[in-house]
């Protein structure tokens, strides 16, 4: 809406200095000249801003996912680990034989493959964690460029 509203003056202001029906001089035109590019610098500078910081929020989205996917799995580890310590121990105690062992073997056979599983994918959301994170970092860094280019305009816009 901003934007809009800064095109719609811009545009006003040079209509209105189109049809001035006074000659201008040469300085003032050239100082209008100057003043319309450094707004059209801005103008482009504020776009890459905005679409760059689109880019980091969605970026530190997908680190915040991949983050609670990770403590989701680490929660889901502890039970498993915690239901194979208490299978182990209650088939140490029972020394039984026959069915009710063997379903408690299963049960342990089970959860170390699924802990087996579930360690395979911690790793590979550890490296997306990374990756993405990383990724996060560059893209935080051009945007911080991209605010200093447009602090950088403003300065030279009030000299």
């Amino acid at each position: 809406m901003k934007l809009r509203t800064l095109l719609i003056a811009v545009s006003l202001v040079t209509t209105a200095f189109g049809q001035s029906s006074a000659p201008a001089q040469p300085d003032t035109l050239q100082a209008l000249l100057t003043e319309v590019r450094q707004l059209r610098q801005t103008l482009v500078v504020i776009q890459r801003l905005a679409m760059q910081q689109q880019h980091v929020d969605a970026l530190s989205w997908q680190v915040d996912q991949v983050r609670e996917q990770i403590a989701r799995s680490a929660q889901e580890s502890n039970a498993l680990v915690a239901a194979v310590t208490a299978n182990e121990a209650r088939l140490a105690e029972e020394r039984q034989k026959g069915a009710v062992r063997h379903d408690i073997e299963d049960e342990i056979k089970k959860a170390r493959v699924v802990m087996e599983e579930q360690a395979v994918s911690d790793k590979r959301q550890r490296v997306r964690e990374s990756q993405l994170a990383g990724q996060l970092q560059v893209e935080q860094g051009k945007l911080r460029e991209m605010n200093d280019r447009l602090d950088a305009l403003d300065r030279a816009s009030y000299r």
